[in-house]
């Protein structure tokens, strides 16, 4: 009697398993498929360039990734590069080629929030990345 109850609690615990392992299989399906269309309509989002003026769509802007150098100091110490930080960074524009710097930019707030968005990187939002060095 206790083997068949075993049996039975057994054969329930795994096709209970199975409809959790579906149910979750079909929660992240749905989940990429919403970050996909989040992202689509990210990339829509309007920006207006301040040189030309013109409203152009954040996917075709060229993120710049700006660099700084940091000089050897000592035996160990420095001879690197750093990124700064998104919103020290750069927007290029795709049709006058001006950067615009997202610090003091107008829509600051809308371009870090689908720039830095743990959902998605940089290059999927934008039409492209170049990076900016510079050295003092």
């Amino acid at each position: 009697m206790k083997k068949v109850l075993n049996s039975v609690l057994w054969s329930v615990l795994q096709q209970t398993q199975n409809e959790l392992n579906e149910l979750d299989e079909a929660f992240q399906k749905k989940r990429k498929e919403l970050i996909g269309k989040k992202l689509a309509l990210a990339k829509k989002v309007l920006i207006k360039c301040q040189s030309c003026k013109k409203n152009i769509q954040l996917g075709k802007w060229i993120f710049r990734q700006d660099m700084w150098y940091e000089y050897p100091r000592g035996c160990n110490e420095g001879d690197h590069w750093h990124q700064t930080e998104t919103n020290m960074c750069h927007l290029k524009c795709p049709k006058c080629g001006k950067l615009n710097y997202i610090y003091n930019h107008p829509q600051n707030k809308e371009i870090l929030a689908l720039a830095d968005n743990l959902k998605w990187g940089k290059e999927d939002v934008f039409f492209a990345i170049e990076k900016g060095e510079y050295r003092d």
